[in-house]
């Protein structure tokens, strides 16, 4: 079978791109190339879609273009909301970056044997980016028959981009014949931390007249405002009972409700399903409120700060009396009706390795929300150890910047998803705990139940 490389973004001309090579007969590897733009979630989009259209390989790969910034995806600019003017190359063209995904491509081509690449670029309905025109993919062209040692052996490459001269419209309806779920994919330059659309940049604008003109509506986009907007849905990956097993409340019945998606990535995180792989559908707020049993409500996650709808489902919970606890990392705040917000700061030991370290190093503390949060609710700080001597100096720095909280309130609970090293990191830490007059953090449903989900 012949084969071919797809640069897959996640996007909707990625998307479609992909399913018109696998309908054409080659088999499809897939290259997603992650190189620092603040639309991470095409990333996300992209594994999904590769799932979905099914793809021989999928390789994602990591260029780092914020060395270089110069442009709104990859530096601190602001994405433009209200058009740019005509003939204007945006602030959101970042410099070379089709040429360098197009040298990875035809790198990644020559080692699987694949005789062409497909790319998404279209020079109609675009952002006027010189890397998305015809004569730019006539000159690459060019150079791939001179550029690999299959090139010059006669084993061309060909550069394949069937979009490049389709408007908008005409790609989405090609791509509903071809079967695209369009609500896979995401074409947002500045999207919330939900993944939600901004519904206001050039792409966002672009993408939605396109569905308008043709009398569909973009899957994407309505799932989306319904997240962020009218507050009636979250998305939840699990609601179950139990008892709370650490901080002030341990011991209390409890419904938790957590809440799936995050925007960190600890590296022991115990719940990925909530953060690094997050699962789930949407519900709506009355379907969730009708599955909390216990008076005392723990909405958890994932950072369930992040969705505007926390703020309906809180109201309707206190409006029915119920006993209200949201856990948090303390990066963002809201005015929510809560009785405790349990704020869990992140410390250095949370930070992974690979492609979410600096993201996650540069939002894991938020020094004026966690202030925020401290000033505007009854609070405890819950800290996770696992390195005793840095983690100790570490929590005493945070709270030297932060308002005064009793240390009653300051909680130290040790990292670990089994009793044995619970226990062991628990006994290191007490002399450290009693000395400063904080308290000891049980981890119960570790002791009860083990290293195990819903509970």
């Amino acid at each position: 079978m012949k084969r071919a490389v797809v640069l897959l973004s996640g996007g909707l001309d990625s998307a479609t791109v992909l399913a018109l090579a696998k309908q054409s007969g080659y088999e499809c590897h897939a290259l997603t190339i992650e190189y620092g733009q603040r639309h991470i979630i095409e990333k996300e989009c992209a594994q999904t879609v590769a799932k979905t259209i099914g793809v021989a390989s999928h390789k994602i790969a990591h260029v780092d273009l914020r060395l270089f910034g110069g442009s709104a995806l990859t530096d601190d600019i602001d994405v433009p909301k209200s058009g740019t003017g005509d003939g204007e190359v945006p602030v959101t063209y970042v410099p070379a970056r089709n040429t360098v995904f197009l040298s990875m491509a035809l790198a990644y081509a020559e080692v699987v044997g694949a005789s062409a690449i497909f790319v998404g670029v279209n020079a109609v309905d675009y952002s006027g980016y010189p890397d998305c025109r015809p004569e730019f993919v006539t000159a690459f062209q060019a150079l791939a028959r001179v550029a690999t040692k299959a090139t010059v052996e006669g084993h061309e490459v060909v550069i394949e981009a069937p979009l490049i001269n389709m408007g908008k419209p005409e790609i989405i309806r090609m791509g509903i014949e071809l079967g695209v779920d369009y609500g896979e994919t995401s074409s947002c330059y500045d999207p919330c931390e939900s993944g939600a659309p901004c519904g206001e940049c050039d792409s966002c604008r672009i993408r939605q007249k396109a569905f308008s003109d043709i009398g569909e509506t973009d899957p994407r986009l309505s799932f989306c405002r319904e997240l962020k907007t009218t507050g009636a849905t979250l998305p939840i990956c699990e609601i179950f009972d139990s008892v709370q097993g650490e901080g002030i409340w341990a011991g209390t019945p409890s419904t938790f409700v957590r809440v799936s998606g995050c925007n960190l990535r600890c590296s022991w995180c115990d719940t990925p399903y909530a953060s690094w792989n997050p699962e789930g559908s949407p519900l709506s707020i009355t379907d969730i409120v009708n599955q909390t049993v216990h008076n005392h409500v723990v909405v958890t996650g994932g950072e369930p700060m992040m969705f505007e709808a926390i703020e309906d489902l809180t109201k309707r919970l206190k409006s029915l009396g119920r006993t209200v606890t949201i856990e948090t990392a303390g990066t963002f705040f809201r005015r929510l009706p809560a009785d405790l917000v349990s704020i869990s700061p992140k410390l250095a030991n949370s930070t992974p390795v690979g492609e979410w370290k600096a993201r996650h190093e540069s939002r894991r503390i938020s020094i004026d929300n966690l202030s925020k949060l401290i000033e505007t609710y009854n609070v405890q700080l819950k800290f996770v150890v696992d390195h005793i001597h840095e983690d100790f100096a570490e929590i005493e720095s945070l709270i030297r910047l932060l308002p005064h909280v009793e240390p009653g309130r300051i909680l130290v609970m040790a990292q670990g998803t089994d009793a044995g090293s619970l226990h062991q990191k628990e006994r290191e830490a007490l002399p450290h705990v009693m000395e400063r007059g904080w308290r000891l953090c049980p981890r119960w449903h570790i002791d009860l139940f083990g290293h195990q989900r819903g509970t």
